[in-house]
């Protein structure tokens, strides 16, 4: 039985207890256990069973009988917020257990990886909790999620992963349970996996059978990206390409221990693909590595051995035995005209390898920012600061492909993932870095190519589906920062046209089409023409619906389809007020948006969470001025506070999420003071105003941020107007004049303009509270 020290340590004081417990007369041996062991413990407990018996203790020590026993004794019953189910196992960087969140608002089961081996090292301790969050976004279906990370209360730091039922990779070899055309399939998703974090500028470092899970469905799921470190590999410093290549050197060693046992002819150019990737002229890529793996498979010639045209002809006619016999009646009349021949394909094969990889690359960019079918996405997944490099990292590897003189299809890859950096750097109407200079400079990038591209037969449907989302994202973006509804319901009705051109549109262009839709409704929505709003929200319904037929559990289709619900039933309760009519047709829709966020929630996505606390915002917007459904409003509310705390809790410097709060304590404020509590009212008003200050203090300089202060001011000051408290009104709109007067040359001529009404109401306030006397309020009550 292998031990840890740790274990080593407790089977030496389980052996001392025992040793003691039999020179000790009977009367004192329980007396001993309760002060050689801490109550409730489960020492305590194994000493206990050796009360009577204590010579049974030496004979058992050092066997597999009390290893069930002494797993207990060593594992931790929770580790941050997580409560720890039971040990998994242990590697050289610390042991694994299963392991469920407590308090969560729904149960699933993760793995969790306590990292004893970091605190070894300062600087690789305090490198991997920067790297920590970067590294949760890898989102691919050969990679094990990693969710979340901290430390130990005793300092230990831990990483959360996902938990993959399965054997490793190393245990299912030792067993014989894969055969040859499985391991491939296996090896296959590993390069898959690593090419991916590759194109993230990820690298794992320690590639090995054990850290790759088999699941119950034979498919290979990497582990421990980047933290796999040893003696040896102590610094994580080096250069990019420095850890690419070991990490394609490492695949070629795993390639060749899953060779081990296989017959020679059937691993001939399998055996040099793992010899090339080892060697000193190694592969440039994994993709690269992996192309050569499936030209085997395929029986195409493979890059690792020396192309020449009896090799070709060989693998030919592995493919067509037909064509065998004619094939070598002109073998001999044509062999010197072949072998030139082959020079020239060689050359040629090799350009159009670097071309194919630069596609993939441009592919692995757009994929990592959005895309349904792993549910990843940048503006979403990650931390302020993680976005930021996430997003500058993903830039260089654009213009170096840019520069690269890419083909039409890598061009036009390149356009779209300058759209997708754009909304994920600071488009308006999304969760982002509200960097808006960075983001408009990037969709203007993406103008200008789109603009000078000159697609081919092959890429002409390409083209248009790409040009179909940079009109949608525009208009999108015209509507929320630029104000500009004309000319944002000019590009959607463009998208649309072009949409319709389209010979087989997909599930994206699909769901750009409903964005589309969603920004006319948002445009007819504020330019007061709520009735075809809704018309235009309800076809972006009709839209999503049939996608989420087709994708059930695809996040960003999830998220649309709350989002447009959620729209109708703003725009109906918009209509229906003007109308002096009842809002109840809209709640239905209010509820489906909720429902549909709900369940993608399941995700723990911080986009999710967005979605679901909007949801609930929006329908309190209405309820709170219903009588019948106010207390439904107040509960949305309180509700939405845990989605909110999510947010501030994993990216506590977004703007946008601090805003989403911010506004929900003011709606809350709103109900209360609808129902004449008011000292709630006042209450979450002050909260809301305490948490605008202190997000004010820093960043004084910015706009947004006054405004929130202000707002929130004002609507205390009303609030306490209401109450009838004028001396605390007086105080109120006393902090408002002040940040007017300190703040306004920060303001953007919309904000002057929205404020200068109640700016003069306050400042007329303060100089009654002047000249009155603080004991006769009624002079400031309406």
């Amino acid at each position: 039985m292998k031990m840890d020290s740790r274990k080593r340590a407790e089977f030496a004081r389980l052996l001392e207890i025992s040793n003691e417990l039999e020179r000790l007369p009977e009367h004192e041996r329980l007396s001993y256990i309760e002060t050689a062991t801490d109550a409730d413990s489960p020492l305590r407990t194994l000493a206990l069973r050796l009360l009577n018996t204590p010579e049974l203790g030496a004979a058992l020590i050092g066997t597999d009988a009390l290893l069930p026993i002494i797993d207990q004794m060593t594992t931790p019953q929770t580790i941050g917020p997580y409560t720890v189910r039971r040990r998994l196992g242990a590697g050289a960087m610390g042991e694994v257990f299963l392991a469920r969140k407590s308090n969560a608002d729904y149960e699933h089961d993760v793995a969790v990886k306590l990292l004893p081996a970091l605190n070894q090292s300062l600087s690789l301790r305090d490198q991997f909790k920067s790297e920590r969050k970067i590294l949760a976004s890898l989102r691919h279906p050969n990679i094990a999620q990693m969710y979340d990370g901290g430390e130990t209360s005793e300092g230990t730091p831990y990483i959360v992963m996902e938990y993959v039922s399965g054997s490793t990779l190393d245990a299912m070899l030792e067993k014989g349970q894969l055969s040859l055309r499985e391991k491939l399939k296996c090896f296959e998703e590993v390069c898959e996996a690593i090419a991916y974090a590759h194109s993230q500028s990820i690298f794992h470092r320690d590639i090995s059978s054990k850290n790759v899970i088999v699941d119950n469905k034979k498919s290979a799921r990497v582990l421990d990206f980047g933290i796999s470190f040893n003696d040896k590999t102590e610094s994580m410093g080096g250069t990019a390409s420095d850890w690419a290549k070991k990490d394609v050197e490492d695949l070629g060693r795993l390639l060749g221990l899953l060779l081990q046992g296989e017959k020679p002819s059937r691993g001939e150019d399998l055996s040099a693909i793992s010899v090339k990737a080892c060697s000193n002229d190694p592969y440039n890529s994994a993709r690269e590595l992996l192309d050569d793996i499936r030209a085997y498979q395929s029986g195409r010639t493979v890059a690792a051995r020396p192309s020449s045209v009896f090799l070709r002809a060989k693998r030919g006619l592995q493919r067509n035995h037909t064509t065998a016999i004619l094939i070598a009646l002109l073998a001999v009349s044509i062999a010197a005209g072949l072998i030139l021949f082959g020079a020239s394909v060689s050359t040629q094969n090799s350009l159009a390898a670097s071309a194919q990889e630069n596609l993939q690359r441009a592919r692995d960019i757009s994929v990592s920012l959005i895309d349904g079918s792993n549910k990843s996405d940048l503006s979403g997944m990650l931390p302020t600061e993680a976005r930021l490099l996430m997003v500058q990292r993903a830039i260089a590897v654009l213009e170096e492909l840019e520069g690269d003189d890419p083909s039409p299809e890598t061009r036009l890859e390149i356009i779209r993932g300058y759209i997708r950096l754009a909304d994920a750097t600071g488009l308006g109407g999304a969760s982002n870095n509200g960097q808006r200079q960075k983001a408009s400079d990037l969709l203007a990038r993406a103008r200008e190519m789109m603009a000078n591209i000159a697609p081919d037969v092959q890429t002409w449907e390409l083209a248009k589906s790409i040009r179909l989302e940079l009109l949608v994202t525009s208009a999108r973006d015209e509507i929320f920062l630029l104000d500009d509804s004309r000319s944002a319901t000019d590009l959607v009705s463009r998208a649309e046209r072009l949409f319709l051109q389209l010979a087989e549109p997909d599930k994206r262009d699909k769901l750009n089409l409903a964005h589309g839709k969603m920004s006319m409704a948002r445009a007819n929505y504020y330019s007061e023409n709520p009735e075809t709003s809704i018309k235009s929200a309800l076809e972006a319904v009709r839209i999503l619906e049939s996608l989420a037929e087709q994708h059930p559990s695809d996040e960003p289709i999830m998220l649309a389809h709350s989002e447009a619900n959620s729209h109708v039933g703003q725009a109906i309760s918009w209509a229906r007020y003007y109308a002096e009519q009842p809002y109840d047709d809209a709640l239905p829709y209010y509820a489906h948006g909720i429902n549909i966020a709900q369940k993608a929630i399941l995700s723990e996505s911080m986009e999710a969470r967005r979605a679901l606390a909007l949801a609930l915002l929006r329908r309190a917007n209405t309820t709170c001025y219903m009588d019948p459904h106010r207390s439904q409003g107040i509960h949305d509310l309180i509700t939405a506070e845990t989605q909110t705390k999510a947010l501030e809790l994993v990216d506590p410097n977004n703007a946008q999420f601090e805003e989403i709060e911010t506004n929900r304590l003011l709606q809350l404020a709103d109900c209360y003071n609808q129902e004449r509590d008011f000292d709630l009212a006042k209450e979450a008003a002050l909260r809301a105003v305490t948490r605008q200050r202190e997000t004010l203090l820093r960043d004084p300089s910015s706009p947004a941020r006054v405004n929130r202060v202000l707002h929130a001011e004002t609507v205390l000051r009303w609030i306490q107007n209401e109450a009838g408290d004028a001396a605390e009104r007086c105080a109120t709109a006393a902090r408002i004049s002040s940040l007017w007067n300190t703040y306004h040359q920060l303001a953007e001529a919309e904000l002057l303009e929205s404020w200068s009404e109640s700016q003069l109401e306050n400042e007329k306030i303060v100089a009654l509270c002047l000249e009155r006397d603080s004991a006769n309020p009624t002079i400031l009550i309406d």
